[in-house]
């Protein structure tokens, strides 16, 4: 639990990048892809799969650092991109 020092970092981690050009890959994907469920699902649903994916990516890198003592990545703002 030592790297989500509160239950609000389950969200925010989601908007850490490591780098300018990890910033632009991830705005990409979300100019290119998350305009169709955008528009076939609205906004509400729409936030709640972004930000559901993120938190879910969040849990993911904890029972990852728990189970194998490790982390793949401290930056996780990429699973609000990429599970859609």
């Amino acid at each position: 639990l030592s790297h989500f020092t509160s239950p609000a970092s389950l969200v925010l981690h989601q908007f850490q990048h490591g780098d300018f050009l990890h910033l632009a890959f991830n705005m990409i994907a979300l100019y290119s892809f998350s305009s169709v469920l955008y528009n076939s699902l609205g906004v509400d649903y729409y936030m709640l799969i972004y930000f559901g994916s993120g938190v879910a990516g969040g849990l993911a890198s904890l029972i990852g650092k728990q189970r194998f003592g490790t982390i793949a990545g401290k930056l996780r703002s990429s699973s609000s991109c990429c599970s859609r």
